[in-house]
């Protein structure tokens, strides 16, 4: 996918995220209708902006706090984290309906993998995977938050709903694209992502609340600090055959992909398929 200047300096650009095509499509899933989730990635385009404090987290804010219509609105203190295992295990699951869950440096801080394709996957990728697939009618917004999104797993693609690549961050602009993944295409997992509009936004205030709770929690990460820690987290897979194949069948029938049940066993994709067949 190529940028041009045009869709960067776009002037065609709704005059607030209520008006926007992006909203209205949340609006129809989430807000309204039968009981659905809600998907946004966002990053940064490397050739337009900086490499660093180029308005992705403020644009996540500024997001969560318009998107979010439980009973007290967004709180950091309950839906912020830069930790998957923390977001797969306590936010996703103990948040009420209308939630936005905010998931930032998704690509790994020095405390986590994150869910980082050029990472060793680990069971909390799986999780992190497992969970967005399974509760798809909570009513709740994930917004998850990239340096790049090359650098995510190409299997989070069949759950992004939008995707939000800053081309401007002294002006605040971001396009909207599209995410349509080749469901036809069996070999190789391709991806569409046609543009749908270019949005601005305002930057969280210093004295927003939540800056101030992000800021601490992303300071923390930094330095190597998770917020969430599980003794096995970290390790490598290690079972006895007969527990580790029934995991991969239970992960078959949850409708994981048997690539990503590979990736995370050290199996190939056809092993793996021959213990879902029980033919080893």
């Amino acid at each position: 996918m190529s940028l041009s200047k045009k869709a960067s300096q776009s002037q065609n650009r709704p005059d607030s995220i209520e008006h926007s095509q992006l909203y209205h499509d949340w609006y129809r899933r989430v807000a309204t209708g039968k009981p659905n989730d809600y998907v946004i990635a966002i990053s940064a385009h490397p050739g337009y902006t900086g490499t660093s404090g180029t308005g992705k987290s403020t644009l996540a804010g500024g997001l969560a706090n318009k998107l979010d219509f439980s009973e007290g609105g967004f709180d950091a203190n309950e839906s912020y984290t830069m930790d998957p295992s923390e977001l797969a295990h306590d936010i996703y699951p103990n948040t009420e309906e209308g939630t936005v869950l905010l998931g930032d440096e998704m690509q790994g801080t020095l405390a986590s993998t994150g869910m980082n394709a050029k990472r060793a996957m680990k069971t909390e990728q799986l999780e992190v995977y497992n969970t967005i697939a399974g509760r798809r009618r909570d009513r709740k917004t994930l917004i998850l938050v990239f340096q790049s999104l090359k650098r995510a797993n190409k299997d989070l693609f069949d759950f992004i709903d939008a995707w939000l690549l800053i081309v401007d961050d002294s002006q605040f602009v971001a396009n909207h694209y599209a995410v349509m993944p080749d469901v036809f295409n069996m070999e190789r997992n391709k991806t569409k992502t046609p543009l749908v509009e270019s949005l601005s936004w305002d930057p969280l205030p210093p004295e927003d609340p939540n800056y101030a709770v992000m800021e601490e929690i992303k300071g923390k990460s930094n330095k190597g600090e998770r917020t969430y820690s599980e003794d096995d987290d970290e390790e490598e897979i290690v079972l006895p055959k007969k527990i580790r194949d029934q995991k991969i069948r239970t992960l078959a029938d949850q409708g994981v992909k048997q690539s990503v049940i590979g990736h995370t066993f050290g199996l190939k994709q056809s092993t793996v398929s021959k213990i879902v067949n029980n033919k080893a």
